[in-house]
């Protein structure tokens, strides 16, 4: 980073917000960003791709860091939240891309993530749903099927575990 900033090609700026104290550093072009990336190891590459994630607002922007930090469960919170925010604006293919990245995602944990809070087979539907929009209708089929099957059996999981609590 130090060699970037030598060479012109990032700065460093004021904070804009009043709660940030120091400066922030910008890079001059996006196409910089990728050489200034590879000029470190990648340990330090995953640690700046964190800190970018932690610092990043929009949730698309947040997902792209957190996966190229390795935090998956941090991505995939913020695939899912970036799904949600794409529907508003376009919910077709761009919210079925973070919903399908998510349900890669679903089984990932880390220390610092917080759990999925919607349940797999409404990310299924939420998927099913912008594929059907995309146009893209098998896979909105597909995925319909899939909620279903995931649907029926959280809820045989549901009621098993009803049935063990009331025979204690």
């Amino acid at each position: 980073l130090n060699e970037a900033l030598g060479s012109g090609l990032a700065v460093t700026v004021e904070s804009p917000s009043a709660d940030t104290v120091g400066a922030e550093i910008s890079i001059v072009h996006e196409r910089f960003a990728e050489a200034i990336e590879s000029l470190g190891f990648p340990a330090e590459r995953q640690l700046m791709h964190a800190a970018l994630g932690r610092a990043m607002r929009e949730p698309a922007e947040q997902a792209w860091h957190w996966g190229a930090a390795m935090h998956f469960a941090s991505a995939r919170n913020a695939h899912v939240a970036a799904g949600q925010a794409a529907e508003a604006i376009e919910p077709g293919g761009t919210a079925l891309l973070h919903y399908e990245r998510a349900l890669e995602l679903i089984e990932a944990t880390d220390a610092e993530a917080l759990p999925l809070a919607t349940p797999a087979w409404q990310l299924l539907a939420h998927a099913a749903q912008a594929a059907f929009v995309a146009g893209q209708f098998r896979r909105a089929v597909g995925l319909v099927q899939q909620a279903i099957t995931e649907r029926s059996a959280a809820a045989s999981l549901g009621e098993a575990s009803r049935r063990g609590e009331r025979a204690r």
